[in-house]
């Protein structure tokens, strides 16, 4: 995906650019394709490393060992934030029984998949924004703040995980509604481009189905993140598996 330059009405969504492939040739050979396989290298370095920690063009990759007691320990606020957030998308939005739940649609007739999903993704479009801007409230809030060892450290992860859960809710759309007056210009177009990339990485709501094209979507979400600083934190020892190689924007170079 590219982003399109923001318009007087406000910032544009990126828009597809790969529909040949010629497209997908000139996609292999740019820098965008380098730098999402350089990403995706690099995590995968980061929760494989043990006790020796290496480099790339995301930083220091720190040793990371999941912990499915603890699944915040070692994120950084941001990242727990958006914890909480699939936690109640994939939990209490998925409960029929929840108040806030989506129950299956028992009646109607579908090949793949249950039709209840296109109110799912509704509902993700709806509160996306919301989730969004609780996570990056969480990384301004804590990013440079004063730690007072693990306890501490497990406070702020459990109080970013909460809200985001929170942001997620029916309670989020006045929680962390749009304030043009208060947010910048820049701020409204990331936010407008993470949207984009967390509305096509569940799948498609019109066909109901799932690929990889959907993945690929949620990894350029996740470095978007990386790339406004998300991913690393110095309250927890550098951040989440690698650190932020840019602060600068969210899409990287389309060339």
């Amino acid at each position: 995906m590219d982003a399109s330059p923001p318009s007087k009405e406000g910032p544009t969504a990126p828009q597809r650019y790969i529909y040949t492939q010629a497209d997908m040739e000139n996609f292999r050979h740019s820098s965008a394709r380098k730098e999402l396989l350089s990403f995706v290298s690099a995590m995968g370095r980061g929760l494989t490393a043990s006790t020796n920690t290496s480099t790339s063009s995301y930083g220091s990759l720190l040793p990371h060992c999941y912990d499915p007691s603890a699944p915040l320990a070692t994120l950084a606020p941001a990242l727990a934030s958006l914890h909480g957030s699939l936690i109640c998308m994939s939990s209490t939005w998925m409960d029929g029984n929840h108040p806030d739940g989506i129950p299956p649609d028992t009646t109607a007739k579908a090949r793949f998949g249950n039709p209840a999903f296109r109110t799912w993704h509704a509902r993700l479009v709806e509160r996306s924004g919301g989730m969004i801007r609780c996570l990056m409230g969480c990384h301004v809030k804590y990013n440079n703040a004063n730690v007072d060892g693990q306890e501490d450290i497990d406070r702020i992860l459990k109080e970013c995980s909460d809200v985001g859960y929170k942001a997620a809710t029916a309670e989020g759309l006045t929680l962390f509604p749009e304030d043009k007056k208060k947010s910048s210009s820049k701020e409204r177009e990331i936010i407008t481009e993470l949207k984009a990339y967390l509305h096509d990485s569940f799948g498609h709501p019109i066909r109901i189905d799932y690929g990889t094209g959907h993945e690929s979507s949620f990894i350029v979400f996740l470095l978007a993140l990386c790339k406004i600083g998300c991913f690393s934190w110095s309250g927890n020892g550098g951040g989440s598996g690698i650190s932020s190689a840019s602060d600068s924007s969210a899409s990287g170079s389309n060339n």
